[in-house]
């Protein structure tokens, strides 16, 4: 049986730890907070240790200057989406078509209105 030594990881953080990994949250005592973060940025748990990607990225743009603001397009100009869309598609001002109306006799709910959360 192999036996694996963690330096500094205490079995309360361990379970906490693994707890955290299979039930996607924990509750941890404000005196272990401290290493319970510190086990689970040693052990790169993704969620409760920093991603060091993700932190270089957050000091970089805290460093670089915001991106100017964009102007307002021209009314009379495409938009971008419209510019970029097929090229069978028209261009129009005109809303959408309407939905036509329910007959009196038909069913009250739709498919749509049938949407279940699972």
């Amino acid at each position: 049986h192999p036996i694996v030594f963690l330096k500094d990881v205490t079995f309360a953080n361990l379970t906490s730890i693994l707890d955290f990994m299979y039930h996607g949250e924990v509750n941890v005592s404000h005196n272990e907070l401290a290493t319970f973060l510190k086990t689970a940025e040693a052990l790169k748990v993704r969620g409760l240790a920093e991603d060091e990607k993700k932190r270089d990225s957050e000091n970089y743009n805290e460093s670089s200057s915001p991106p100017p603001p964009r102007d307002p397009p021209d009314p009379g100009s495409p938009r971008p989406e419209e510019g970029s869309s097929a090229p069978d598609t028209q261009l129009s001002d005109s809303p959408p078509p309407k939905r036509q109306r329910r007959r009196s006799g038909a069913s009250v709910h739709s498919a749509e209105d049938t949407n279940e959360t699972v």
